[in-house]
């Protein structure tokens, strides 16, 4: 055993925190809808080509060969100073401070390129609403894969196309994004109006799969205190019934601790817990007919174990209540016996103990991670840009090889190199012996790991290229670790994570479909509660089949009949069983 904890004490100084709540492609929303929900592209109207401001005199408009023979960049080539507004949908990023860190001076530096930050002043999706409805969308346009406000601006005309800026401004655009990714943006009507950060190719993924990056950071899981778990004994838990026993184990030893805790998960919705179960977003069943998770005969099976946990005392209101800031309270404090959120904790201290560390458990044989590669942010450029050439420019940056070192590695040191402790010059990484990935510096790691919010503000090392970067792995791959414990949950959970392209859907603005789909994802919201407080297993199953009904008075049948043939156009299979 000692051994083992050994090697779970090891990954504190291996893993990177999961960005944006879980990092790329893995939005936290709490939601049954959002567990691995992605977008793909719906049939939308052309956009019509709005009159666009002439680029400066000096614009260069193709990438040119070097006196070296290496590639000149159009960004490289033209470094005039412009500033371009851009939407981000999240408020108080380190994009409303550009020009405070050194990853944006450097981008600066680099592209000639400053922007100003258009942000909603809290949480919420009503300021690009209004931005849309007024015609008065800023240069860039990013936001999340799941916002229908994407088929709204095109369908309205307010976005160009990508293809065609890149030709006319910089076609090296066109290569160094992978043809798979330009062709997943691309609408019925032949052109592509956005790119998506985060995605996943034939190429990159063999990268992930040489070091082991398959399964990072953010993979969910259950997470427990590693001197509980070792003082009942290290047991080998592979299902949920054997899980609930250990809870009341745990419930029994530390009475004044959260036997299990999943909050700022499951505040409107099963979210995480659906993995444990092998439930999605959607069910596709042996004919290949979709519907919502729901229908999934585990998803039942999953609301009967967590109202006994609730029942039990296993699991108590805060679960349902707390928030992000209130999660990571309690788990400083040690409070959670075990908790249900991702690998990017393990190596946490619980405030009671110093001398031990959270660590993540192996899945369960029921555990099954669907993964749809929509991407994570997705990011266009508006007909009302006031300079199409820079902003293309800027897409073009954030895609190349400098571009990815700058925004997501930092500083570049050699192997035989530390790092010195300098959050501002470094070195950060090194590129491995192969020449093919960069690795962040061990120490530079624990620093982030220390504190992840001000490091993240001081450097602004990966917080730019979730908007502009399409290559996953370009993001990535300075924090994927080759270690003995990343190589541990790469074994662990590989064989339950799966991809199905064919799993990806939009539903378009102001549809039909739309808007059953968020009639039923507001059931779920309400009777999310109720089964989870329900007085035993009987009245969870009332409760079921009472929103099973109002499921089917909203119109699941005609959503459940766009979500099967959109499936089988994306060329959606029989699922393979995984266990």
């Amino acid at each position: 055993m000692k051994k083992v904890r050994k090697l779970w004490a090891c990954m504190l100084t291996v893993t990177v925190l999961a960005m944006m709540l879980a990092g790329c492609g893995q939005n936290s929303s709490t939601s049954d809808s959002a567990v691995s929900e992605a977008p793909a592209q719906e049939e939308t109207a052309a956009a019509e080509e709005a009159p666009e401001a002439e680029a400066p005199a000096a614009e260069t408009t193709a990438a040119q060969e070097g006196t070296s023979g290496e590639t000149t960049y159009a960004y490289q080539a033209n470094k005039e100073p412009v500033t371009l507004s851009i939407y981000i949908s999240d408020p108080g990023t380190v994009w409303e401070d550009w020009g405070e860190n050194p990853v944006s001076q450097r981008v600066t530096e680099a592209t000639g390129i400053t922007f100003e930050c258009v942000a909603p002043v809290t949480d919420d999706d009503t300021k690009l609403s209004m931005l849309i409805s007024s015609d008065d969308l800023p240069d860039v346009v990013t936001d999340y894969y799941n916002n229908s406000s994407w088929d709204t601006m095109i369908k309205e005309g307010q976005l160009c196309d990508l293809e065609e800026l890149a030709r006319e401004y910089a076609p090296e655009l066109l290569n160094l994004v992978d043809q798979e990714a330009w062709d997943a943006c691309r609408a019925a009507d032949g052109h592509v109006y956005y790119l998506t950060s985060c995605f996943y190719t034939t190429k990159n993924l063999e990268l992930f799969k040489k070091y082991n990056g398959i399964v990072q950071s953010n993979q969910p899981c259950l997470v427990v205190r590693q001197d509980y778990y070792e003082e009942l004994g290290s047991p080998d838990i592979t299902n949920a019934q054997e899980f609930m026993e250990f809870c009341e184990k745990l419930q029994e030893a530390h009475p004044d601790h959260l036997p299990f805790y999943t909050g700022s998960l499951t505040t409107t919705g099963p979210s995480y817990l659906a993995y444990l179960f092998g439930v999605g977003s959607y069910y596709v069943d042996e004919n290949l007919n979709v519907s919502r998770a729901y229908r999934n005969p585990a998803y039942l099976d999953m609301y009967i174990w967590f109202n006994e946990m609730v029942n039990k005392g296993l699991v108590n209101e805060d679960s349902f209540v707390d928030e992000d800031a209130d999660k990571d309270a309690k788990i400083a404090q040690g409070l959670p016996s075990s908790f249900l959120y991702n690998v990017a904790y393990t190596g946490a201290v619980p405030g009671d103990n110093p001398d031990t560390t959270y660590y993540p458990m192996k899945p369960w044989d029921t555990y099954e991670q669907v993964r749809a590669n929509a991407g994570y942010i997705r990011f266009g450029i508006s007909q009302k840009c006031k300079d199409k050439a820079a902003a293309t420019r800027w897409l073009e940056f954030g895609n190349s090889p400098e571009g990815a070192e700058i925004m997501c590695l930092g500083i570049e040191g050699s192997p035989d190199e530390e790092w010195s402790g300098d959050l501002i010059n470094g070195p950060h990484f090194y590129y491995e012996p192969d020449g093919d990935k960069g690795t962040m510096y061990e120490g530079f790691v624990n620093a982030r790991l220390a504190d992840w919010v001000g490091t993240r503000a001081i450097t602004g090392i990966e917080e730019y290229a979730n908007y502009v970067t399409v290559d996953n792995w370009l993001i990535a791959q300075g924090r994927v670790i080759s270690s003995d414990a990343m190589n541990q949950v790469n074994e662990w959970f590989n064989p339950y994570v799966r991809f199905d392209n064919g799993l990806s859907f939009n539903l378009a603005a102001g549809s039909d479909e739309l808007v059953i789909n968020q009639t039923i994802t507001n059931l779920i919201k309400e009777y999310h509660v109720k089964w989870a407080f329900a007085s035993g297993e009987e009245e969870v199953r009332s409760l079921f089949d009472e929103f099973l009904k109002k499921c089917e008075d909203a119109g699941e049948e005609k959503l459940n009949a766009y979500l099967t043939e959109t499936y089988a156009k994306q060329g959606g299979k029989t699922p393979t069983p995984l266990h």
